[in-house]
């Protein structure tokens, strides 16, 4: 294993974080997102008691007309609907990239030959990841504005101002962005032109990125995510009508992994539930004696999630059996996993990036940042992509943990990476977008002409 410098961590296991006695639940929740250390004011300003109806409705910034555009009754897309959402080589659809939640791009990324190649600036911190169809990058920010740029070259093409702070990440599919806020809409955006197609309020503030959901039991396709309320949604992604809900006892941070009739999402009420995709009803929920912030990752009959109790988790959602524990310094994790084969990668408080096989819970490797690492590892091409509060995004060889290289954004990165067509855009929290791409070949000279 390597520690790259460190000492070796003690092989201690540190009881989880009990659950909360029920009497004082209330009082817990009410402070749960300072301990977290996710709590936003409201980006329409005021004292924080404003309620979601209170607050200004989200406008449109047409960058490339400079017209407002209006929130139409739903319509359903123009576009063909996918079959499928995960990422391709030069696509990244979905937060972690797949309905696993695998943290995996099949893109190759060549990081010794990486530069920046373009910078955008909104006006507070990016703390979710982007998403990136064929021509645009769409992220959202705390100052309450979701965004598109041109992949290629970050030119602005428009701009969505919701009354909340937009810390969730996007899901782009069938032509719209679907996204939460903390003004407690779910919104679907025509990606091409950031027109508003649909506007559903939960009630509850949103920071998680949503799922999709494949069309099946005769509803068409949907998506599914989680709210402060500790709602999960399931809504028609055509037109935001809700399919069900399921309400779990706490807090939902991170976004449902999905497999088969199943998807699975962890809680702040201290269970990790799993719940059936045709009804929505429990099919099974395993106590973890903690809250949990991050996302699962499914990818296999073995799940993984780390959670406040100081754990990282390896479980079965079909039937809570866990297969292992492991826990090697007493900090929580709030990053989600990557999995690939039969490595996990996940960051920790602890400032470590760890490598852990997937079958035993073993450690491979634990390498060491300057700075808390809850950034979500995003794996390509046998490289991992992490950001850290010290202010770099790393490229971290995946085999045996060894930096290959380190980006210096200038302020703390806990968004996580997006990947595709061998760059990596990934934000900060003073508020910048970073495109990282290889290097721009020079334009060829022009050709003399010849005289007679």
């Amino acid at each position: 294993m390597a520690n790259r410098g460190l000492p070796a961590p003690p092989a201690v296991r540190y009881p989880g974080m009990p659950s909360p006695p029920s009497g004082v639940l209330d009082v817990v929740n009410r402070h749960l997102p300072l301990l977290l250390s996710l709590a936003t004011a409201p980006a329409w300003g005021g004292t924080g008691d404003a309620s979601a109806e209170d607050a200004p409705k989200p406008t449109v910034e047409a960058t490339t007309s400079g017209d407002a555009a209006k929130a139409p009754a739903a319509v359903p897309p123009t576009t063909t609907p996918v079959a499928t959402l995960a990422a391709t080589a030069d696509t990244w659809p979905v937060w972690r990239g797949d309905a696993g939640q695998s943290g995996v791009s099949p893109s190759t990324v060549d990081a010794r030959g990486l530069t920046e190649r373009w910078v955008a600036t909104t006006g507070d911190a990016i703390v979710g990841g982007a998403v990136v169809d064929a021509e645009r990058v769409y992220v959202g920010s705390k100052d309450g504005t979701i965004r598109a740029w041109k992949r290629a070259d970050g030119t602005a093409v428009w701009s969505v101002t919701t009354a909340g702070a937009v810390e969730a990440p996007p899901l782009v599919a069938d032509g719209l962005i679907v996204i939460g806020s903390r003004d407690g809409h779910v919104r679907a955006l025509r990606a091409a032109t950031g027109e508003v197609a649909w506007d559903v309020d939960t009630k509850a503030e949103i920071t998680a990125g949503a799922a999709w959901v494949p069309p099946r039991d005769g509803v068409g396709a949907s998506v599914l995510l989680g709210d402060y309320a500790g709602v999960l949604h399931r809504l028609e992604l055509a037109t935001g009508t809700p399919v069900w809900t399921y309400a779990t006892g706490s807090y939902l941070y991170g976004s449902p992994a999905l497999r088969g009739d199943h998807a699975v999402i962890g809680g702040c009420d201290g269970f990790v539930h799993t719940v059936d995709l045709r009804t929505g009803t429990a099919s099974h929920t395993l106590p973890v004696e903690a809250y949990v912030g991050a996302s699962v990752a499914w990818v296999g009959p073995t799940a993984v999630v780390g959670h406040f109790g100081n754990k990282v988790l390896g479980f079965d959602p079909l039937t809570d059996a866990v297969a292992w524990t492991f826990s090697e310094r007493s900090f929580p994790y709030l990053s989600s996993p990557a999995v690939q084969g039969d490595t996990v990668l996940v960051g920790g408080r602890d400032r470590v990036l760890h490598g852990i096989e997937l079958s035993t819970g073993e450690p491979l490797w634990w390498f060491p940042a300057k700075g808390k690492v809850d950034s979500s590892p995003v794996i390509a091409g046998g490289v991992a992509f992490v950001g850290a509060a010290d202010g770099r995004l790393y490229a971290v060889d995946v085999e045996t943990g060894e930096e290959v290289r380190a980006f210096d954004l200038g302020a703390a990165v806990s968004a996580s990476p997006a990947v595709a067509s061998g760059w990596v855009f990934v934000g900060a929290e003073d508020g910048t977008f970073h495109a990282f791409g290889p290097a721009a070949s020079p334009a060829p000279a022009a050709r003399k002409k010849k005289g007679r």
